[in-house]
C-alpha cells in the first residue's frame, strides 16, 4: 500500500518508497498486474523539474463529393472530394502546469 503525505517524513510503522519518488503512481489492471507491478517508464523527475517534451502530431480525413449548384459560376475555392492528410512536429516546451509535490511512504 501506498500514501502520499505532506512534510519530510512518513507516519509511524510507514517508510518512504523510494521507488516512487519523482514519479506518477498509477494502478495496473488485474490481468496485468504481476508483470506491471514496480515497472517504470523513463527516468523520475528531479525535485522541482518542470521537463520539456515534444511529439508529433497527425490526422487525416476523407472528404465525399458533394454536388451543389450556384448561380454566377463555379466555385474553384472549395475543397477537393479526396483524403487530406495533416502531420507536425510540436516543438519543445515546458508544461508550466501547476503540480504538488508529496512524500510517498509505503507499508513494509
Amino acid at each position: 500500500m501506498v500514501a502520499f503525505v505532506a512534510g519530510s517524513t512518513c507516519p509511524p510503522g510507514w517508510a518512504p518508497a523510494v521507488e516512487a519518488q519523482g514519479r506518477l503512481v498509477v494502478g495496473a489492471h488485474p490481468e496485468e498486474a504481476a508483470s506491471a507491478v514496480g515497472s517504470t517508464v523513463g527516468s523520475a523527475l528531479a525535485d522541482q523539474e518542470n521537463r520539456v517534451h515534444a511529439h508529433a502530431a497527425s490526422a487525416s480525413v476523407t472528404l465525399d463529393s458533394k454536388s451543389i449548384s450556384g448561380a454566377g459560376g463555379s466555385n474553384d475555392d472549395g475543397a477537393h472530394a479526396q483524403a487530406y492528410v495533416f502531420a507536425a512536429d510540436v516543438k519543445p516546451r515546458e508544461s508550466k502546469l501547476p503540480f504538488l509535490q508529496l512524500l510517498a511512504c509505503k507499508r513494509p
